[in-house]
Parts: structure tokens; C-alpha cells; sequence
């Protein structure tokens, strides 16, 4: 609600479905779940704390209006260009979650019900996710 106008729930995330017998040999993988709710940011901006705090109230809703969703199942993965300096520091000072960086630009935030993890496409290693620094427009021009 903002100046006393409600505003409507805008929604642009994608779910990642996977059974659970399903393994995805993919470095931005390893802490999917069933269900694996994704934000993209454009390239020119961060990921912000508010980002977080909207796909984790999206996360849930999924669960809630979902059938089958369970959220013991599901995972959170916000993707974007720019270092989230002051999302990691949120993740460690107020909420007194343990961040690290598991690979190059791939960063897992513990201490939460849902596994999060945050990644930081312009550090990944370009061969093995070409499509996604594709998609965060992050592939350089030279390859």
C-alpha cells in the first residue's frame, strides 16, 4: 500500500519444479528442492533487502495456494550482476544468518527454514553457465 492506494501483487518469478528423484548436475542447483522460486534482477541494478523480503513472502504465499507445495520443500535463489553488498550484510548483522560463498558468485545463506541461496552472475565461471550470464546480460561480447 503506498500513499493509501492499494496495489496489486506483481509477480515475476519462476518456479523451478524438480521430483524428488531428479538429480540437476548444475552449480546453481545443489540446494534445489521440489519447488525453487528464482528473481532475476536487471543487470544495471542489486539485489536489495526488499527483494529478499518480497520473494520470501511470495515463497510462502506459493506454498499456501499451491497444491502439493510443501515449503519444507522449496528454495530461494535471487540472481543478479551486481555484488549485494548490503543484502549479505542484512543476511549476518540483523538476521544473524551465516553466508559463504560456496563457488565464485554462488553464495548460501544458512540459518533460515528455507534454503537461500544468492547468486552474483558476473563471478560465475562462464563456461559452465554461459546461458545464465547470457540471460543476466552478463556475457561478454568478446565470446
Amino acid at each position: 500500500m503506498e500513499g493509501g492506494v492499494h496495489t496489486p501483487l506483481r509477480i515475476d518469478l519462476l518456479v523451478v519444479k524438480k521430483s524428488k528423484d531428479t538429480v540437476i548436475d548444475k552449480n546453481i542447483a545443489r540446494i534445489f528442492r521440489s519447488d525453487n522460486v528464482m528473481e532475476f534482477k536487471s543487470p544495471d541494478k542489486s539485489i536489495s533487502i526488499r527483494d529478499f523480503l518480497k520473494v520470501y513472502s511470495y515463497t510462502c504465499l506459493y506454498a499456501a495456494i499451491t497444491k502439493n507445495a510443501e515449503l519444507s520443500d522449496m528454495t530461494i535463489t535471487l540472481i543478479g550482476r551486481r555484488h549485494p553488498r548490503k543484502l549479505l550484510k542484512y543476511f549476518t548483522n540483523e538476521r544473524r544468518y551465516s553466508v559463504e560463498e560456496k563457488q565464485p558468485g554462488i553464495y548460501f545463506v544458512t540459518g533460515d527454514y528455507l534454503p537461500i541461496q544468492i547468486i552474483e552472475s558476473r563471478k560465475l565461471e562462464e563456461r559452465e553457465n554461459l546461458w545464465l550470464k547470457s540471460l543476466a546480460g552478463g556475457r561478454d561480447a568478446s565470446f
